[in-house]
């Protein structure tokens, strides 16, 4: 059985701890150890949830840990998180069991499916990636490392999203569009058109920021 801790134990690190309780696996290949934070008094106050265990940097990688990052920010993310991994520590996936998946994640860690997200056939999702409350993603499409697709984000198929992306709430994203490297779409816009690296798209149909 894997000790699972959740790296961060702000808003979304809660919403995470209730997704784990609802996701495949646990309290059959995982149970919830608890946070870990640099803010150690974060949620000390809080009744019926798990500790936080240590600050980010203090802690020390045991033998069946396995972790999940809530952090919302992409590049606080990544580089938190490949401060665990360079400490030795794994990342699993987590899984709502109320989501329908029709494609293989099992080759990739980190990704986090939260309630009723769809993932079409054929997809592929790379390495710590969020999916948030009901994500549609349509067939053939592609996501790359380090991305966020936050609530009600649809995905239409053959959509090429690359690494560290953040897509924000109830945007949509329009069949074969290319997302590039740190691309940022604001909540609300419907893409129609190739978004270039590092820049910010808002509006419908969204237009460079």
């Amino acid at each position: 059985m894997k000790n699972l801790i959740i790296i961060g134990a702000g808003g979304f690190g809660l919403e995470l701890y209730e997704i784990a309780k609802d996701s495949k696996g646990y309290n059959s290949e995982f149970t919830i150890k608890g946070f870990i934070d640099d803010n150690i008094t974060e949620i000390s106050a809080s009744k019926h949830m798990p500790p936080v265990l240590s600050t980010i940097s203090d802690y020390t990688v045991e033998t069946n840990d396995v972790f999940v990052c809530s952090l919302g920010d992409v590049k606080a993310k990544k580089k938190i998180s490949q401060f665990i991994l360079n400490r030795g520590g794994c990342f699993i996936n987590l899984i709502h069991n109320s989501s329908i998946v029709y494609s293989n994640l099992d080759k990739n860690v980190g990704i986090i499916v939260g309630p009723n997200v769809t993932i079409g056939s054929n997809c592929k999702i790379g390495n710590h990636t969020l999916l948030q409350t009901g994500v549609i993603l349509g067939h053939d499409s592609c996501i790359g490392d380090w991305t966020r697709l936050d609530s009600y984000v649809v995905i239409v198929g053959g959509v090429i999203i690359k690494d560290s992306v953040s897509v924000h709430t109830s945007a949509v994203i329009n069949n074969n569009v290319v997302l590039e490297n740190e691309a940022c779409v604001g909540a609300l816009s419907f893409v129609v058109r190739n978004v270039m690296q590092n820049t910010t798209v808002y509006g419908n149909p969204a237009k460079k920021l």
